[in-house]
């Protein structure tokens, strides 16, 4: 994770009950600040917590991840679950 873990751990909880959308927020951020690792790495964990939904799909906060092989195993898996 990046070092902006730490400050997601303090507002979103993360790793302390923390929700999915939670989650997919850090995952935005971490994709805006350039941590593609990061954030794929929280839409992963997003989805654990049972989350999904169909904004992943045209959320621009997610653009520099759209070419990246993982996040398309990740589309399809929110796919399932619609």
């Amino acid at each position: 994770m990046s070092s902006l873990s730490p400050l997601f751990r303090r507002i979103f909880g993360v790793g302390h009950g923390a929700t999915g959308w939670n989650l997919y927020d850090q995952a935005c951020i971490q994709a805006l600040a350039g941590d593609a690792a990061g954030a794929l790495d929280a839409l992963h964990r997003a989805l654990e917590t049972g989350w999904a939904n169909h904004r992943i799909y045209e959320d621009d906060d997610l653009d520099s991840l759209r070419a990246d092989p993982a996040f398309d195993a990740i589309l399809e898996e929110v796919r399932s679950r619609l």
